[in-house]
């Protein structure tokens, strides 16, 4: 082997960058960028704009949408991502059940094409498969063939259904609302858009990124369409790669010895005709941040998680070590003979919500006007994490007035039920570590007295007339106050408090 293969081999960084030349070297699992040795001529065509909606429910869709060709292993693996595009891609959190509205500007400046691949007469071909391991190690198991150059507007709007059958309704509900995949892009569009945020009782979340313009600044959700409109005509003064296309060394001639790769890279990457381990990596964290979406849900009402939800998690956890592990073991030797993964924890399913609902009440008459706080049901307004900040209370002879916050999110409102009149009774301020534990009263025509008892504080309005609440009393251990429903006019005339707990959690199988 001469000094110049040598020092080659020398080269390869613990963490390094990602490829950004024509012909440089490439680690096609873990993205890494390595050190050149094709040579060969290049051809470059012109400028084109493209502009596309995609609605997504898998993460491989929307690496698809984005028009994204590495491997997911190189978003998810144990090397992180040198990818600005695969890095937006690993935190938008997308789970199993989530779907998301991808809208997707690409503004290309030209292409760059390799013709007629040739290995660097100066760096010897392997020989043998011992050799074929050597030369990864300094030079990737492919190459870049081609480089687009240009810039990239990708705004991501996800819904985080609870379970499958919400994900296929909000699907069937943006279709009918004119948001579909290859819908066209334009003020009808947003006004579509514009709608369906408005409306939406689901949690969300609306991420974008921008390459190719220097100091770009970022539209608000509303004006996506217009940004992205103008965008495919921007001049661009900071242009990016925003995307390559790879050949494997065994296509080049003299490196046929590189065909010891390529049965472990379609094991990883996959290949035309069956996914590979990366994509499985993609279900595991999916699965991964369901569980964790679902635990923040647990959290926000103080409760307690599910132990299998635990469980399964640590078993997620593990199958994502051990593909971790392989992924190490290709870099150490892309070679080596590699056990296919029995992946158990994918068994599971997908889990998802499931709420009981109880009431005490209806307490007091029927006059005023119905309201329901807990909308649109119960499991969407649990699902979304909407939670009862503080209730405020006046009083006088009887309940004037109840007012109650509540929070989804970083959104926050409130409702005033009853009228203007009594006398500022306090507020009592509600949280995981200050709980209401327990409601009692009186009625009659109206609600004549209302109290709630708290951890830290009890807070109390209104007069001694009508009767005790029947049945009122404690909320049941591991149960939360969720709102109110009732009737309220001048006064608030009718009560029911409306508290609920979380039912073992609810396995699906996966759509994988």
């Amino acid at each position: 082997m001469n000094v110049q293969t040598e020092q080659k081999l020398l080269e390869t960084a613990t963490h390094p960058s990602a490829p950004v030349s024509l012909r440089q070297g490439y680690d096609s699992v873990t993205g890494a960028g390595r050190s050149t040795a094709i040579i060969g001529e290049s051809e470059e065509t012109g400028s084109t704009s493209t502009l596309t909606c995609t609605v997504c429910t898998s993460v491989q869709q929307l690496t698809r949408a984005l028009e994204i060709d590495q491997s997911l292993a190189v978003a998810y693996g144990p090397f992180g991502s040198v990818d600005q595009k695969l890095d937006f891609v690993r935190n938008l959190d997308i789970t199993t059940t989530s779907i998301s509205i991808v809208v997707y500007c690409r503004h290309i400046a030209r292409v760059e094409t390799l013709k007629n691949a040739q290995l660097d007469p100066n760096i010897d071909p392997p020989t043998d498969t011992k050799g074929a391991a050597k030369f990864f190690n300094a030079f990737g198991d492919s190459f870049l063939s081609s480089r687009t150059l240009g810039g990239e507007y990708c705004a991501v709007y996800t819904f985080y259904a609870n379970d499958s059958e919400q994900q296929t309704n909000i699907k069937a509900s943006l279709q009918a609302s004119g948001i579909y995949s290859g819908v066209s892009i334009d003020a009808n569009f947003q006004a579509h858009f514009d709608e369906v945020v408005k409306t939406s009782t689901t949690r969300t979340d609306f991420s974008q990124s921008v390459s190719g313009i220097e100091n770009p600044s970022l539209p608000k959700v509303e004006n996506i369409v217009d940004f992205a409109i103008k965008f495919t005509s921007v001049r661009l003064d900071m242009q990016a790669v925003i995307d390559f296309g790879m050949m494997g060394y065994e296509n080049v001639a003299g490196l046929q010895a590189m065909k010891a790769l390529v049965a472990n890279r379609a094991y990883f990457n996959g290949d035309s005709y069956r996914p590979g381990l990366a994509s499985k990596l993609a279900d595991l964290v999916t699965l991964r941040n369901k569980i964790t979406d679902l635990a923040g849900t647990y959290a926000v009402y103080g409760a307690t998680l599910d132990p299998k939800l635990s469980s399964v998690q640590s078993q997620v956890q593990n199958d994502i070590n051990a593909i971790s592990n392989q992924i190490a073991g290709w870099e150490d030797d892309p070679t080596q003979t590699f056990p296919v993964l029995p992946l158990d924890s994918l068994k599971n399913g997908t889990p998802s919500l499931s709420v009981s609902v109880n009431t005490f009440g209806p307490y007091g008459g029927d006059g005023g006007g119905a309201f329901d706080d807990i909308l649109p049901n119960a499991l969407e307004f649990v699902s979304s994490r909407t939670h009862l900040t503080s209730v405020t209370l006046h009083g006088g002879r009887y309940v004037d007035a109840l007012i109650t916050s509540y929070q989804c999110e970083g959104q926050k409102w409130s409702y005033q039920r009853g009228g203007a009149g009594g006398g500022d009774a306090g507020t009592l301020a509600i949280s995981p570590s200050n709980p209401v534990y327990a409601v009692s009263g009186r009625s009659g025509r109206y609600v004549d007295h209302l109290t709630l008892s708290a951890t830290s504080v009890t807070l109390s309005a209104g007069g001694s007339g009508g009767s005790d609440f029947p049945n009122a009393g404690h909320i049941p251990a591991n149960n939360f106050l969720l709102g109110f429903r009732g009737r309220s006019g001048r006064y608030l005339d009718q009560i029911s408090i409306v508290y609920a707990g979380f039912n073992p959690v609810v396995w699906q199988p996966m759509m994988i």
